[in-house]
This record gives structure tokens, sequence and C-alpha cells, in this order.
């Protein structure tokens, strides 16, 4: 009987502590895994740079494109139809003095004398 309550002392006995492996990961996996963080960050910084390039050439050509649909056409230009907008747009601010402040021609000391004289 005694033989079996050495075993089982034995058996109730803790194992033997664990000794942590002091270089559990292999050091080409911790390389790797700053090489891939490297390229991460490299690859969003191209990307970055790459969207504000793409931006500012299609910024560039809608400017241009703005600059050339704006102009009168050659038949507006021959009926003076600039000058005709001009002179309705005069007519409507003097008939209608207290819409000013909209007149996009006018400086602001201008308007506020014009609302002075009101």
């Amino acid at each position: 009987m005694l033989a079996n309550t050495d075993t089982m002392t034995s058996q109730l006995e803790s194992p033997p502590p664990l000794k942590l492996q002091r270089n559990a990961t292999p050091g080409w996996f911790i390389a790797l895994i700053v090489l891939a963080a490297l390229v991460f960050v490299l690859g969003l910084i191209l990307v970055i740079v790459g969207a504000v390039k793409s931006s500012t050439l299609l910024c560039a050509a809608s400017q241009r494109q703005r600059d050339t649909t704006c102009d009168w056409s050659a038949e507006a230009n021959r009926l003076k139809l600039f000058d005709y907008f001009t002179k309705v747009q005069e007519t409507y601010f003097k008939m209608a003095p207290y819409q000013i402040a909209w007149h996009p021609r006018i400086r602001n000391s201008e308007k506020r004398q014009v609302l002075k004289e009101r």
C-alpha cells in the first residue's frame, strides 16, 4: 500500500515550472514584420502623393477649360451682348436700390453711401 501512496503523492505534486525560451520568436520573423510595416508605410505615402498630384493636374486642366468656355461667342460679340447686359443690370439696380448689396461691381463704400441716402 505504501507503494501506491508514493505514486499518488508524485501525481499530486505540481509539474515542474515551464522555462520560457529566451528567443521564442525567430529573428527572421521579426525582420519580416518590420519590412512589411515599412513597405506598407511607403505605399501609403506614395498613394497620398499620387492623389495630391492628380488632383492638382485636374484642377489645372479644369481651369484651362473654364477659361475658354466662358468667353463670349462671335455672335454675342457682334451684337455687343455684354454691353446690353451691363445696361440692363445698371437699370435694375437704379430701379431697385435696396438690392445694391448684390451688385457685383460696386465697392463697399459705395454700398454704404447708397444705403445712407435712402
